[in-house]
């Protein structure tokens, strides 16, 4: 049944509350702060409610909730140099959690966001690293980079070539399982 005025009045202002004493007591001025919470929350109640939502609503949900709450993290991370490295810290965790949370419940879009999420993260982590480095530090590593990703390709080219088939039938189990999921 309907809640009443007041219930709703006071709810809001329980979590005004909150939110200014996270703001001036608590000293929390990253927004991550704010919207990882509240997104974990209304990631719970699509999974809670996951019978009574269509699937199309419930993925729309889970898509922008997931990208509000990486965008705010990443935002402090990854674009605003102004915050230490630490922050990249947040970012990690909540891929990680996302990866987890999509192979426990099977959501495709949590485990590709958590993974893009997280080799992003790592990415700038040894962006920042080496623009502190200096120059010989920097050269060696962006050389072995190269060197390691250019060997990489080759190999994976010739042991896709020499192993197509058993691959092709690992790939098309991996699609088969992975289409079963939301």
């Amino acid at each position: 049944d309907r809640e009443s005025p007041f219930t709703l009045v006071a709810l809001g202002g329980f979590v005004l509350f909150v939110l200014l004493t996270f703001w001036t007591k608590l000293h929390f001025h990253a927004l991550h702060a704010y919207i990882i919470p509240v997104g974990l929350g209304v990631l719970v109640l699509v999974h809670l409610l996951r019978d009574r939502i269509v699937p199309a609503t419930r993925n729309a949900v889970r898509l922008v909730t997931l990208l509000a709450m990486l965008g705010s993290a990443g935002y402090y991370a990854l674009a605003d140099h102004r915050y230490p490295v630490t922050f990249n810290l947040t970012l990690i965790l909540l891929c990680l959690l996302a990866m987890g949370l999509g192979s426990l419940f099977r959501v495709r879009v949590y485990l590709a966001f958590g993974f893009t999420g997280l080799l992003v993260a790592l990415g700038n982590l040894l962006v920042r690293s080496l623009v502190q480095a200096e120059r010989s530090v920097r050269m060696t590593v962006v050389g072995s980079l190269v060197l390691l990703i250019g060997a990489a390709l080759v190999f994976g080219a010739i042991y896709y070539k020499t192993n197509q088939d058993r691959i092709d039938a690992w790939l098309d189990r991996w699609r088969a399982k992975f289409g079963t999921w939301e």
